[in-house]
């Protein structure tokens, strides 16, 4: 079975990152995109999970959950990470949207892998 995930960062040291850490997991296939406005291009795809830092350079999880809804992968369960924590409100952004996590950076790949793969297996229970 194929997981599919997408991946939201501007910065293109950590999408390096990102990609060296989801390519020892061959059973997932990785999108990443940079911008609220790339992800546009992949309104038509399925994931199992959405990944996304806080603040891009368009815009902030707000902007993403907003071009999401109404999409078919509005219900799909999103990993927020960023490095200003207590500005984030899960119960607001769980109003918005998915959002099931918000990861604090800096964060070591076992740590952020637990969290998805936890995200991924509460979505299965639940469906």
């Amino acid at each position: 079975m194929c997981i599919r995930d997408s991946y939201i960062d501007d910065d293109p040291f950590i999408q390096k990152i990102i990609k060296t850490w989801f390519s020892k997991v061959p059973e997932i296939k990785l999108d990443v995109c940079g911008s609220v406005k790339e992800l546009k291009d992949f309104l038509g795809n399925r994931y199992d999970i959405i990944v996304s830092d806080n603040f891009l350079g368009d815009g902030n999880v707000h902007d993403i959950l907003n071009e999401i809804k109404g999409s078919n992968i509005a219900d799909t369960p999103i990993m927020v990470y960023t490095g200003s924590v207590d500005k984030l409100d899960l119960n607001e952004l769980k109003k918005m949207g998915n959002v099931m996590e918000i990861l604090p950076k800096p964060f070591e790949m076992k740590s952020f892998m637990k969290k998805i793969e936890f995200i991924k297996k509460s979505k299965a229970k639940s469906a």
